[in-house]
């Protein structure tokens, strides 16, 4: 078993590469002990002695046997169906089915074509927060605009306010989980006072390229005098995907989404329109889907179905011990590390332009709150900051203030721990307004 895992998991690799690694040992130790193993029974058998090998052989089959019965059953008993398919032990069981995923995401978009939901397609973000609307807990509100609001409907344009700070990101600046005067953008507001108007452009699920495509798009019309921009290190991973099935196979996101590519010194943008959430899900296969070998996430071995994958103990298996493929050179590490740093780039300069004070600020990840060790290595976010040589604010240190229980809901921060980031925020804000303030008159953004 070992030795076949080990094979499996090789895949593509070199082999003084994959024997470089402990799975590669394994492997050695694998084919040693074999090795070994055939070599005794051959020397028993030269020695007439192979009636005494069938008892031991009987008993080893018999022993297999069981040990695999056994894992099936179990592996096939507590397998749990999810969103993106059977899952044990925190593992999704490869391969996937694509029409399993379509007909689960066609049954969402039809409820939500009765129903409404909070989130909308939209051919240039891939999706974004629809106007006026409530979703089905009642915790999430938009106003006519389509941002985040305390009341459903509201128009966020009839405020009256000396200075407006745009708020642009994913979940976390969005406040996902959390009601909206417990966001911190919402305490943020009311630290900073009623003469300015802060506005949430974040959307659960958004990377660094759709949050700057919100910028572009929606942001500069409404003349804010800062724009914050929050980042967590997932979302660098989100700019490399396409299909948010693929980022995220337990959501119940239906979308596409824009996808960014290096060319030359600049970007290129290559699926906008983004295609419909119908015409995704209408595709004969996943390999059939537009642009697919650009997502990150795709896998072709991981929907390639095969006559032992009837096990579920070998799917489980061989899902913890994928194999080794080449990375495609449109979603390896280098290609990351460019489009991001590029896309950072060019928020912080269209930001100024438009006339507007960019301000960067790092979340950290849930694995540093919930009170595990530090990161060894330094986060992807912070890595592509300081090497583009963009200053931002780190809200790390006054979350780590809040108790450790108090710090996360399921998967976003608490209200304890809003409060904290806008602990670090509120001081770096309020300089740049007050930098706002003392422009000349003709570095001024002009009301609408």
């Amino acid at each position: 078993m070992a030795l076949t895992l080990g094979l499996h998991k090789k895949g593509d690799r070199p082999l003084a590469a994959f024997l470089a690694r402990p799975v590669g040992m394994l492997t050695l130790a694998a084919v040693l002990g074999s090795a070994v193993a055939a070599a005794l029974v051959l020397f028993r058998v030269r020695r007439g002695r192979a009636r005494s090998l069938r008892p031991t052989i009987a008993l080893n089959v018999v022993s297999i046997l069981g040990t695999v019965a056994t894992a099936e059953l179990v592996v096939r008993a507590l397998a749990v169906q999810t969103w993106a398919g059977p899952t044990f032990a925190g593992t999704l069981l490869l391969p996937r089915v694509w029409s399993q995923v379509a007909t689960r995401n066609r049954e969402l978009l039809g409820r939500a074509s009765l129903h409404g939901s909070y989130f909308v397609f939209d051919d240039r973000l891939g999706w974004t927060v629809g106007r006026s609307r409530r979703d089905a807990s009642g915790l999430y509100l938009s106003s006519a605009e389509g941002l985040r609001s305390p009341r459903s409907g509201m128009s966020m344009a009839d405020a009256r306010a000396s200075q407006r700070v745009a708020l642009v990101g994913d979940s976390f600046t969005f406040g996902l989980e959390l009601p909206w005067s417990d966001t911190w953008g919402a305490q943020l507001a009311q630290e900073l006072g009623g003469d300015v108007q802060v506005l949430n452009f974040g959307v659960d699920g958004y990377g660094v390229d759709q949050a700057y495509l919100r910028y572009q798009r929606d942001v500069p019309s409404w003349r804010p005098e800062v724009v914050v921009l929050g980042l967590i290190d997932h979302d660098f991973e989100r700019t490399m995907g396409v299909y948010a099935f693929l980022t995220f196979p337990e959501s119940q996101l239906p979308f596409a989404k824009p996808r960014f590519v290096a060319s030359g010194q600049g970007l290129a943008i290559l699926n906008v329109p983004v295609p419909a959430p119908a015409a995704i899900f209408a595709a004969p296969g996943v390999a059939d889907l537009p642009f697919i070998e650009y997502d990150r996430r795709y896998r072709p071995l991981d929907w390639q179905w095969r006559l032992y994958h009837t096990s579920y103990a070998a799917r489980f298996l061989l899902s913890r011990l994928p194999r080794w493929t080449e990375v495609r050179p449109a979603v390896s590490d280098e290609e990351l590390e460019v489009v991001n740093r590029r896309l950072l780039r060019a928020f912080v300069e269209r930001a100024g332009q438009e006339g507007s004070i960019p301000l960067l600020v790092y979340f950290p990840g849930l694995s540093r709150l919930r009170g595990g060790s530090p990161p060894v290595e330094e986060s992807v976010a912070k890595r592509l900051l300081r090497a583009e040589g963009l200053p931002f604010v780190d809200v790390t240190g006054c979350l780590l203030e809040v108790p450790v229980p108090e710090r996360i809901l399921v998967f976003h921060y608490s209200r304890r721990a809003s409060t904290a980031v806008v602990k670090c925020l509120l001081e770096p804000v309020r300089e740049r307004l007050q930098e706002a303030k003392s422009r000349s008159p003709r570095m001024q953004a002009p009301r609408p």
